[in-house]
């Protein structure tokens, strides 16, 4: 075959080949497989971040009717499960907070779990020592926060997508 007619057949299947790995790992069609069915809402995760006033914990939620959120403080960690079970935070601190969502799931639709940090994940910060998982049912997440000294927080939510942000001043 004559290289003045390998060329346009080259340009096509290298055409061809780029549509493919486009529509293979396309955005849309990828979150589209992956983005948990969630009724109304559901915790995906917790990031963790230092700034120089304070510690930002991060909740990442999936689309949909934005939970409402009552924060708790505790000295002793101590938390009561739907079911009446007192329990503890695992992660030690000098003081707690404790977020009860709701209506919100750490669950989707289908039952599997849409959280995907670890259950407790233990940091250094000035003033955040740790993230929890406590509880996951009736339509309530419990999370804990493990702190060491600080002064107040703060919560608010973002959209766009959908966040719980705590942020703990030094």
């Amino acid at each position: 075959m004559n290289t003045s007619r390998r060329a346009p057949l080259l340009t096509a299947g290298l055409a061809v080949a780029a549509a493919l790995a486009t529509t293979a790992v396309g955005v849309p069609q990828a979150a589209a497989a992956t983005t948990p069915a969630c009724t109304p809402i559901c915790v995906l995760d917790a990031r963790v971040g230092a700034h120089a006033a304070y510690d930002r914990v991060v909740f990442d939620l999936s689309a949909g009717t934005m939970p409402k959120a009552r924060v708790t403080r505790s000295t002793s960690g101590s938390y009561s499960t739907p079911s009446g079970q007192d329990q503890l935070i695992e992660i030690a601190g000098k003081s707690y907070l404790i977020l009860d969502l709701s209506i919100a799931h750490a669950h989707d639709n289908r039952g599997i779990n849409t959280y995907t940090s670890p259950r407790v994940q233990a940091v250094n910060l000035p003033s955040v020592k740790g993230v929890q998982l406590l509880n996951d049912a009736q339509g309530h997440v419990l999370l804990g926060i493990s702190l060491n000294d600080h002064s107040r927080y703060k919560t608010y939510k973002l959209a766009k997508p959908n966040r719980l942000v705590v942020d703990v001043y030094h």
